[in-house]
């Protein structure tokens, strides 16, 4: 078997066998050959391969949620810990009814996200590659047309030209700063002290900030709600959901 425990894995899959796994238990399947049937089942080689570790260790004794604990990776606090609440009630299976359905939701959500994001994105790409096409192709060419006529270029149209000829003889060098403006970005968001000031800068924006407000909050109230559900203790469950926002 391949070893690939710290990949991820997609949150269609793993909705997916969720799903498989409260039908099985539903079915009152034992909870080891539960675990056989969806390593069977499942098609994803990294969630296959884990599940097929789950097992094992529970077929040694170690309880359902301490094994699915052992791989973060794949499944995260709020899943863990709704496992563990199921367990210790008795009622496993109307867990991971409620689990498959938060998944869902969630994927659900990501989905409408993504979609509505992808039109403005569509369009912002096609504004610069336009802009970009404009100083490189048409601009050169008015270039020649001034410097015929031999008349006085307004600053706005020398700025033009400045941009243009900046573009083409030094497009590597721009092309360099973006790529390490990039890392350098995603290196300041990745500390607490850039990601503060990034989100606070994001809640702010206009109209976007609103839209991402929205989601973080109906993100908050549906995983509090699962977790308070699945009879997780609220301190605990605002702990994880504090973590997942």
């Amino acid at each position: 078997k391949v070893k690939c425990f710290n990949a991820k894995v997609s949150l269609t899959d793993l909705a997916i066998m969720t799903r498989q796994f409260a039908t099985l238990q539903n079915a009152q399947v034992p909870l080891d050959e539960s675990l056989k049937a969806l390593t069977q089942q499942v098609d994803n080689v990294v969630l296959r391969n884990t599940l097929a570790a789950v097992k094992d260790k529970v077929s040694e004794g170690i309880a359902l949620a301490d094994a699915l604990n052992a791989f973060p990776g794949v499944f995260n606090r709020l899943y863990v810990n709704m496992v563990r609440a199921g367990e210790s009630s008795g009622s496993l299976e109307v867990v991971l009814e409620r689990l498959s359905d938060f998944l869902e939701d969630q994927n659900a959500m990501r989905g409408k996200i993504f979609s509505a994001l992808t039109y403005p994105a569509i369009m912002i790409l096609a504004s610069a590659g336009i802009i970009v096409f404009l100083f490189v192709k048409i601009v050169p060419g008015l270039m020649k047309v001034f410097q015929s006529l031999k008349v006085t270029i307004p600053w706005y149209t020398q700025m033009s030209i400045n941009i243009s000829e900046l573009i083409q003889n030094y497009w590597y060098a721009l092309l360099t700063l973006g790529v390490l403006g990039f890392i350098w970005f995603k290196n300041w968001v990745s500390k607490p002290a850039g990601r503060y000031k990034f989100d606070g800068f994001a809640l702010n924006l206009p109209v976007f900030g609103g839209i991402i407000m929205r989601i973080m909050v109906s993100r908050f109230t549906k995983t509090l709600s699962t977790l308070l559900g699945s009879g997780v203790p609220i301190i605990q469950a605002l702990d994880i959901t504090r973590n997942v926002i």
